[in-house]
């Protein structure tokens, strides 16, 4: 069998642009405001049943806007 060399290239810090994907710093934000919406619901002991509105409210075409911000 012949094995193939192998190339490892760094990252640019953002996956979705080294995978040549359209809008990179859009699909980036979302994903971020994801995993901070998913580590909040973990924090406060919720599930994502619980974390369904603002799917279902972007569903039934609103627009939701999170602020993200240190209490205090």
């Amino acid at each position: 069998m012949i094995e193939k060399e192998r190339v490892i290239e760094s990252s640019s810090g953002n996956i979705f642009a080294d995978l040549g994907l359209a809008n990179p710093e859009q699909e980036q934000v979302k994903t971020d405001s994801t995993l901070q919406i998913y580590r909040t619901l973990k924090q406060r002991g919720m599930t994502q049943a619980n974390g369904r509105l603002m799917e279902f409210l972007t569903g039934s075409g609103q627009d939701v806007e999170i602020t993200v911000r240190p209490s205090g």
